[in-house]
């Protein structure tokens, strides 16, 4: 369990000030992360439309919120569904004040072990399915002059590799590209961009959201750790509720971080990341300046 402390500048949330209700979509609520941040919307009286391709364990959710629930089945791989899917959320609650980008789950497996197909189904749905889902709600966004994208990444994923993840850690580092630019392209179109870097959740991540290959190489097992999940990081798990929680303040913020590390272990990792690149950028300065021309050839 952890707390962070934020700076807020929250101008919605001031002594007789009516806070006004946000409108959700969130894609991949079926468990884990969406699921938490689904009921965590509604609970504070925001609108959600929530998707998943299995949506048989939604029901009480839209009983006990029946005004403020949308749930639609969504499977983010079948790109044609998508704009049906984002017409009926408009016509239900009228706009779309935030996007979040949850739908996604691990492979694991050397680079080897993994089959093409396997890999295409990752970035299928990992990042391609991010994209669709963001390109068909841009539009509204940008009429309305506002909005908010939340792209569901991880510390494990899109900023710091390990080993036998790497076909996931490929499409994370795609949404993290994708979103820094994609925030200078809509900033001045008053649409924010968030990228959620989170640390490990104690959800079933390790479970149902994770998919081992089949064809195991001898080799790695010796290289690298096959079962790299141990308990001995439990410590460390983050509560997916108090996550949901400053995913809901970060949308309040008038002017919110592009990125935002979530988690004990998440800042450890990061920062060893960031002081290690450092140390390799100095080590190797002079090599790397050999390529520029010299000043009497410009």
């Amino acid at each position: 369990m952890y707390s962070i402390e934020i700076k807020m500048e929250i101008t919605d949330i001031t002594p007789g000030h009516h806070y006004k209700s946000k409108v959700w979509f969130i894609t991949g609520c079926l468990a884990g992360m969406g699921r938490h941040l689904a009921e965590a919307v509604l609970a504070r009286g925001d609108k959600a439309v929530i998707t998943a391709r299995d949506i048989t364990k939604f029901a009480s959710l839209p009983e006990r919120y029946p005004e403020q629930t949308l749930v639609l089945q969504l499977d983010v791989t079948h790109s044609h569904k998508i704009p049906d899917i984002v017409a009926q959320a408009l016509i239900r609650f009228g706009q779309i004040d935030v996007l979040v980008n949850n739908a996604g789950y691990g492979l694991q497996g050397a680079l080897e072990e993994i089959t093409m197909e396997q890999l295409r189904r990752q970035f299928d749905t990992n990042f391609f399915g991010m994209v669709e889902v963001t390109k068909n709600i841009l539009p509204h966004m940008r009429e309305a002059g506002k909005g908010h994208i939340i792209n569901i990444s991880s510390i494990a994923g899109g900023l710091v590799a390990t080993p036998k993840l790497g076909a996931y850690h490929a499409t994370k580092f795609a949404v993290e590209g994708l979103s820094e630019a994609l925030a200078q392209e809509v900033s001045p179109l008053g649409i924010k961009v968030t990228v959620v870097e989170m640390g490990a959740q104690h959800t079933d991540w390790w479970g149902n959201s994770l998919i081992r290959t089949e064809n195991i190489i001898e080799d790695y097992i010796h290289t690298s750790n096959q079962h790299f999940s141990d308990s001995g990081t439990t410590r460390l798990l983050s509560d997916p509720k108090a996550t949901a929680e400053t995913i809901m303040q970060i949308v309040d913020i008038p002017s919110p971080p592009l990125h935002l590390v979530l988690g004990k272990d998440a800042l450890l990792k990061v920062r060893q990341k960031l002081n290690a690149f450092q140390k390799e950028i100095t080590d190797w300065e002079d090599i790397s300046q050999t390529t520029s021309f010299k000043e009497n050839q410009v």
